[in-house]
């Protein structure tokens, strides 16, 4: 985990990594908003399983939120390894815009109200 916001999964010698990026969106984020679980019992969390009579202990990334209206704007963004991802969030009107950077490349997505997605660059 990189921050509340963030958190990347990478195995050693890849030439790429994933980002998994929590939007703040809705609420304010817990200061749990990203976890890692990994061999959880109850419930059940955390584990790969090789084949149906195998089960191991896996890291899983777990978003958390609650409440009646709790809500998750999650991105998920393949990169090389040595590229930096970042994003930044805007309101214009009731539309909440969300500017994401992968190395040179970077994009807007519009969210309207209604938690409508569309990129507008």
């Amino acid at each position: 985990m990189q921050s509340p916001t963030t958190a990347v999964a990478t195995k050693p010698g890849d030439s790429t990594k994933t980002y998994l990026l929590q939007i703040p969106y809705g609420q304010q984020l817990p200061a749990d908003a990203i976890t890692v679980e990994q061999g959880k019992q109850d419930p059940v969390q955390g584990w790969y399983f090789p084949d149906i009579f195998h089960r191991v202990p896996a890291p899983v990334v777990k978003f958390n939120r609650s409440g009646p209206t709790a809500s998750i704007l999650s991105v998920v963004v393949p990169a090389a390894a040595a590229e930096k991802v970042a994003f930044s969030t805007r309101t214009v009107g009731s539309m909440l815009l969300v500017d994401l950077t992968v190395g040179v490349r970077q994009t807007t997505v519009r969210v309207t109200p209604n938690g409508r997605l569309s990129r507008i660059r």
